[in-house]
């Protein structure tokens, strides 16, 4: 900094360098776009900058939505190597990133993206934001002759409204367990959404791609404790639902993250024991809890 007459602020940087080493491979990135040029000065303040590729969602909100960027759903999409003719399911979705970004692939790769997420009801507060990214998304996919396409739900991912055996392909970046989700209502939950998926997916060829934060020992756990023990496959013996391919670390706009990838054996899926109940009893407790959070505003 002396030598070049600048001062060091780590706060308000002009740029930011990203390293990454892992064993035999090292790569260093730096951002493309200033951050004075996007509204926002760093990532470091919690504010996402709003985004620089369509479609887009601009305004007050894009300061304030937390969600996963359309560069980094369509890194996802291309690690799961989508093929043509995939359904891609996303069943925690938010506004819809991935199911957006899946509609948006080049027509070798042609898929439906269908995506939905408790946040869009109507106490959820995301239904209007998630309803206007599709249009626009529609919109764009019109401009650029696209012919995938995408649609959201209003779901609950621990019971999902789909058949057995039609989804390709789940893509999601799950809950960390930090801001939207306690790490022990994550332990519950996650249960309950694999077994979904392993539902959902089709047997053989189905297949998951999972971003997770500092909590991906807990969902490594939850999968590979799926497993029908009344199944009994003679070629090698597994009762597993999923099998483990990859666990690799990832940075996320400076938070260190994990992705997982897991492939649907041929073991026929089963619910978790007390499904229905365990899901009752959350969906009152979310109940109970968003009763006491309105009084509370009330109250304020």
């Amino acid at each position: 900094s002396k030598t070049m007459k600048c001062a060091d602020d780590l706060k308000n940087y002009d740029f930011e360098l990203v390293i990454f080493i892992k064993e035999n491979l090292f790569a260093i990135a730096i951002s493309l776009c200033p951050y004075q040029h996007l509204g926002a000065k760093s990532f470091s303040s919690g504010k996402i900058p709003p985004d620089i590729t369509s479609p887009y969602i601009t305004g007050e909100v894009s300061q304030q939505l937390v969600r996963l960027r359309p560069s980094i759903s369509s890194l996802l999409l291309n690690i799961s190597q989508v093929k043509k003719g995939d359904t891609i399911l996303d069943p925690c979705a938010g506004v819809g990133s991935i199911p957006v970004e899946a509609s948006l692939l080049g027509k070798s790769q042609t898929c439906f993206g269908l995506g939905g997420d408790i946040a869009l009801s109507r106490d959820g507060c995301l239904d209007d934001v998630a309803e206007d990214y599709c249009k626009r998304a529609r919109k764009h996919q019109m401009n650029k002759k696209c012919s995938g396409s995408c649609d959201m739900v209003c779901w609950d991912a621990s019971s999902l409204p789909i058949r057995d055996s039609l989804v390709d392909c789940v893509i999601s970046d799950l809950p960390f367990g930090v801001k939207c989700m306690s790490a022990t209502k994550l332990k519950s939950f996650l249960p309950l959404l694999f077994s979904e998926c392993a539902r959902v997916l089709k047997q053989n060829t189905g297949r998951m791609t999972l971003l997770c934060g500092a909590s991906f020992k807990t969902v490594l756990d939850a999968i590979e404790k799926q497993r029908n023990n009344d199944f009994v496959q003679e070629r090698d013996g597994t009762n597993e639902l999923f099998r483990i391919v990859a666990v690799f670390p990832t940075n996320i706009g400076g938070l260190a993250a994990w992705i997982i990838q897991a492939e649907r054996t041929n073991c026929l899926a089963v619910r978790i024991k007390n499904h229905t109940d365990r899901f009752r009893k959350m969906t009152l407790n979310r109940k109970q809890e968003t009763s006491r959070g309105k009084k509370k505003r009330l109250q304020s």
